[in-house]
């Protein structure tokens, strides 16, 4: 509490010398700035620890929606930083080119967008009634 306040202000006399030499200048504020300035704190303290329940909170939520939506706000934001970063660096600009090229090519190359056109889902829904002509060119595609 309030004394052994006292007692550590005294103790740190002996080690720091007077409240006259104080840096900040404690023994220079006055009734009214010290009450505004405890208000200051008392806010920032409450500020914080309502951002660290915040916090808490958000990382327990285990939603797929919820972190599906962070992931493309977190996208986003690094879109727009890289962009702002390739404006000033011409290399940096090269590099992002070059490595989203390649996410392009990998991504082409997998299995994701294999059987989505029309004569492929038509292909697939005939199963065995097909030629081996269209089966070699539907495992080619």
């Amino acid at each position: 509490g309030a004394a052994d306040e006292k007692e550590m202000m005294k103790d740190q006399e002996g080690i720091f010398g007077d409240d006259d030499d104080d840096d900040l200048g404690r023994s220079q504020l006055s009734v009214e700035e010290y009450q505004k300035r405890r208000g200051e704190l008392a806010k920032m303290r409450a500020l914080m620890f309502y951002e660290e329940q915040k916090r808490h909170h958000v990382s327990k939520i285990k939603s797929k929606k919820y972190r599906k939506i962070r992931q493309k706000q977190r996208a986003r934001l690094q879109e727009s930083e890289d962009a702002d970063a390739a404006e000033h660096d011409e290399e940096y600009a090269r590099e992002l080119d070059e490595k989203a090229e390649m996410e392009r090519m990998k991504e082409r190359m997998s299995l994701k967008h294999r059987n989505t056109s029309k004569w492929a889902k038509r292909v697939l829904r005939r199963g065995a009634n097909v030629d081996k002509d269209t089966r070699r060119e539907h495992d080619e595609e």
